[in-house]
């Protein structure tokens, strides 16, 4: 097989990027969770999104797939835990491979009432309404720093649903989440931030891989082993 051009490929590229990546910041951690002594956001939490921007939505599948596939290789149990750490990261992926109104629009809305109608939701209400944003950056302007205000849009996404998993699933009062409000605020931009950056990068490595493929493999090539 011609290895120069299966890494022109786009979408084996980006399923590969994305991979290494994830398996290799997989647990070093960025932010604790709220409610969690042991949980933690990663530096994947910005990776994975971006699956669907450079492998489409069957790309984004199959890394969810295979970190599902992994976690329960290593024993874990796949209960609403560790739903709650894989399904957002796969809708905010969707949300970058797809412009699909349902992912963009229906399902901000739809986190937006589970969280309302919960007796807990419902006495902070109006943490709900960072699920806006991703409605607001569908309709956005294309011209207007397309990149970060699709980031934007996808980690509010990933937010969203995170958020209403854990609602229903971990036991935390209305003045822990009434807390979290200015505190996600901050979270999601530097998310969003470094997905941007991700973004680039990876997008920069896969225009240059055609013209910088014979210098890699030369250097290895180099090393004998």
């Amino acid at each position: 097989m011609d290895l120069k051009n299966w890494f022109k490929t786009k979408g084996s590229l980006g399923v590969v990027v994305l991979a290494l990546g994830a398996v290799g910041f997989c647990w070093y951690p960025l932010t604790p969770i709220f409610g969690s002594w042991a949980a933690f956001f990663s530096i994947k939490a910005m990776l994975v999104p971006l699956a669907g921007a450079f492998a489409g939505v069957w790309g984004a599948a199959l890394i969810t797939g295979l970190r599902l596939l992994v976690r329960s290789f290593w024993g874990a149990a796949l209960d609403a835990h560790i739903l709650a750490h894989y399904l957002p990261g796969l809708c905010a992926s969707l949300s970058w491979a797809t412009r699909s109104i349902f992912i963009h629009v229906g399902l901000p809305f739809l986190c937006m009432f589970l969280f309302v109608v919960h007796p807990v939701g419902a006495q902070v209400w109006y943490y709900s309404l960072y699920w806006l944003i991703p409605v607001g950056m569908y309709m956005r302007n294309n011209k207007l720093s397309a990149v970060f205000l699709s980031a934007l849009g996808s980690t509010f996404i990933a937010h969203a649903v995170g958020s209403v998993i854990w609602l229903y699933t971990v036991p935390m009062s209305a003045s822990v989440w009434r807390a979290l409000v200015p505190v996600v605020a901050v979270e999601r931009l530097v998310f969003a931030a470094g997905m941007s950056a991700g973004y680039c990068v990876i997008a920069y490595g896969m225009r240059n891989m055609s013209s910088g493929w014979p210098l890699v493999w030369g250097y290895v090539r180099s090393l004998k082993i």
